[in-house]
């Protein structure tokens, strides 16, 4: 089809549409301007709430994927589209003559609302006997599921407001502690279950003149005297593999460079079920005192030690509970 050919089709549908044979609506009313005004304005305004009712029910239809009756929602907008195109086209028919048109979108209104009504219908036990249920009991799911998360909510908060009740009772048992160990004039110092040694008292830093970072773990060796190291470590390693007491005498280096002899005694401590959880250590200087003064002052403080760290707290709620495993 050539260009002029298409213009001359268009303009005969033009003219087929907009028929001049007979007058515009505006002519039955005497072009009385009331009248023009109200149908008019009437339809115009129809026109554009059918169109943000429309838009409306689209626009749900996209939030409420899930729901299985959306194809129903989608034809009832555009069943309502229809009716507002209706109403544009005869606020228009008043100004020009436009029966074919306005009989067209009549035709259009009423296909979509026989197929409308058809399909609700049809599908009106679902819509009232089945899809109801469902969405009840998907609702019904919803609010027991927020519940239980907030009962759970309710239990991690009491679970965190007793564990720090908890910390705060502990942070106060370390501080007595520390204050017992430090003021005995020994060298006292705990391992975990595998003999890494993680904690010393002050005095041991005094003597030795190390630091903590040079200390840890098997750090202790470099304070060792070379000639007696190796019969300390294996008798060490057979009282971690058997559980047994540590007891020996050996010199430990101090700070001037001067080795003193040092009575040693280690003593585990196990928990409920037998089982070791860490050791406690303590070193007497045996060249300041006897021998006898030295073995009655290093049992007292592995009996002290012992009992003030295994020795479980009771608290209102009938718990028990230990010195934090990195007390320093």
């Amino acid at each position: 089809m050539n260009p002029l050919s298409f213009i001359t089709h268009t303009l005969s549908f033009l003219h087929w549409l907009i028929d001049s044979q007979w007058m515009a609506h505006g002519y039955c009313v005497l072009w009385d301007s009331w009248t023009v005004t109200t149908h008019v304005s009437a339809d115009i305004l129809i026109a554009l709430s059918y169109l943000a009712i429309t838009l409306t029910l689209f626009s749900v239809t996209r939030a409420a994927k899930d729901y299985e009756f959306n194809w129903l929602i989608i034809l009832g907008g555009a069943f309502i589209l229809s009716c507002g195109f209706s109403h544009l086209v005869g606020s228009f028919a008043f100004f020009y003559s436009l029966y074919t048109v306005e009989g067209l979108a009549k035709v259009n209104t009423a296909a979509w609302s026989v197929l409308s009504a058809g399909l609700l219908f049809l599908y009106r036990k679902e819509l009232t006997g089945i899809s109801l249920p469902k969405r009840l009991e998907a609702v019904t799911t919803r609010a027991e599921d927020i519940a239980r998360r907030q009962d759970l909510l309710r239990e991690l908060t009491t679970a965190l407001i007793t564990k720090e009740n908890e910390l705060q009772e502990t942070t106060e048992e370390v501080k007595s502690f520390r204050q017992l160990v430090n003021g005995i004039p020994l060298l006292v110092w705990m391992a975990d279950e595998t003999g890494n040694i993680f904690w010393y008292n002050d005095n041991w830093y005094a003597y030795t003149g190390t630091t903590p970072e040079q200390m840890l773990g098997w750090g202790w060796q470099s304070v060792h005297d070379p000639a007696t190291l190796p019969e300390v470590i294996e008798r060490w390693k057979t009282c971690l593999a058997t559980g047994q007491c540590f007891e020996m005498e050996f010199p430990l280096k101090g700070a001037d460079g001067r080795f003193r002899r040092f009575l040693t005694r280690v003593n585990p401590l196990r928990d409920a079920d037998g089982r070791i959880t860490r050791w406690f250590g303590s070193n007497t200087d045996v060249d300041a005192t006897t021998a006898e003064t030295a073995e009655v002052i290093s049992s007292a403080v592995s009996a002290v030690v012992r009992d003030t760290t295994t020795t479980t707290t009771r608290t209102g709620g009938g718990r028990e509970r230990t010195l934090p495993h990195g007390t320093q």
